[in-house]
């Protein structure tokens, strides 16, 4: 039974040490100031939701720099990263369109993207590594008391 224990320990370690260049990478969202929005609604009031949103850059007008839907209540943004004119048409699939041209001057661009500090990845190796040394010692220190059980 020990000598089983001891075979898995090299192995599981080696599989840590071989797989620590196969990292995990995590997605974080932040909320960003600033933008362009528009919100759509039919004549009665309703807001136009989960229509079709295209938005054209200024130095090309006929292919899509953005697409995507408007949310529920008819709003859709997007942030330019030139100035000029900026073309947003919507169509809601059922015949109803609105096209609306946006003039961005240099200060409504958006600078600068918002950055943030990476994770610490060898801190992250290291507990796991420790994670694993605490698990072992603890399936070892069980074996060994049923070993001694055993003989008793």
């Amino acid at each position: 039974m020990k000598n089983k224990a001891l075979g898995i320990l090299p192995a599981a370690l080696a599989f840590v040490v071989l797989s620590s260049n196969a990292q995990a990478h995590g997605v974080v969202a932040h909320t960003v100031e600033g933008g362009v929005g528009v919100r759509v609604e039919y004549d009665s009031g309703h807001p136009v939701a989960h229509a079709e949103a295209r938005i054209f850059a200024p130095e090309m007008p006929e292919e899509p720099y953005q697409s995507g839907f408007t949310d529920v209540k008819g709003f859709f943004m997007f942030f330019p990263s030139k100035p000029g004119e900026w073309r947003i048409e919507i169509d809601d699939g059922m015949g109803h369109r609105a096209v609306k041209s946006i003039l961005m001057d240099e200060e409504s661009v958006l600078q600068d993207a918002v950055t943030v500090p990476s994770r610490n990845r060898w801190k992250e190796t290291v507990m796991g590594l420790l994670v694993i040394i605490a698990l072992f010692s603890i399936l070892a220190f069980w074996m060994s008391r049923t070993r001694i059980n055993e003989k008793a």
